[in-house]
């Protein structure tokens, strides 16, 4: 007598319903992808209204906001670094360095008088500073002009005596081939306008480490 083998049943596949904490959970993850990938594309996005000159402008030359105009920029961790939108100048304000229509402008680039009768001014240097050279610590910078074509300069004269360093930067990518650091330092008004011409001028400075001043 044969016998009659049992089939197995196979369940009906169901459907996943709103209620699946599967189906949940896949969902979260989604959309914690997306707005994941939002908030990455916004923060690449996202600019800041910045100053930059209309016109190239000179070392010594006084600053106002008819010389610059906003545009916008992308510079993450370093908007403070440089002059945003609603900098206000000072009465007085002047341009320590070099300025060039369209490009953004360092905040240290403006000179401030701190009360004293001395302003901070940029110096950039085609040597490197001793470690010993830092904020606080004071320095002479002697001055050699240009005689004549090529690299040919005349006998350097001290042009400052122990002045003290406010900031010291290392050269970094953005700086010309030239520079190897660059050195701010306080100016007394009696010598500013012989700095400002020598560095018009294209004049040789060198800084020596004042090991004799104060704070040094």
């Amino acid at each position: 007598m044969s016998e009659t083998a049992e089939v197995p049943t196979v369940g009906r596949f169901k459907r996943p319903g709103w209620k699946d904490g599967r189906l949940i959970f896949g969902l979260l993850l989604i959309l914690a992808s997306v707005a994941g990938i939002v908030a990455l594309v916004t923060a690449l996005e996202r600019t800041e209204p910045m100053l930059v000159p209309t016109t190239n402008i000179t070392v010594g030359e006084e600053l106002d906001a008819s010389k610059f105009k906003v545009v916008e920029a992308r510079l993450d961790d370093l908007s403070g670094a440089y002059l945003m939108s609603n900098h206000s100048f000072e009465d007085g304000a002047r341009a320590g360095t070099l300025l060039r229509a369209g490009e953004l402008v360092p905040v240290h680039a403006v000179m401030k008088t701190d009360g004293s009768g001395a302003k901070p001014v940029t110096i950039d240097l085609d040597h490197t500073l001793p470690q010993a050279v830092t904020p606080g610590s004071r320095v002479d910078v002697w001055s050699a002009a240009k005689n004549g074509p090529g690299n040919t300069y005349a006998v350097p004269e001290l042009l400052l005596d122990s002045s003290e360093v406010t900031a010291v930067r290392a050269a970094e990518g953005n700086f010309s081939s030239s520079t190897k650091a660059t050195l701010e330092v306080m100016v007394p008004d009696s010598v500013l306008q012989d700095l400002l011409e020598a560095l018009a001028n294209d004049s040789r400075l060198t800084v020596i480490h004042d090991t004799t001043g104060a704070n040094s």
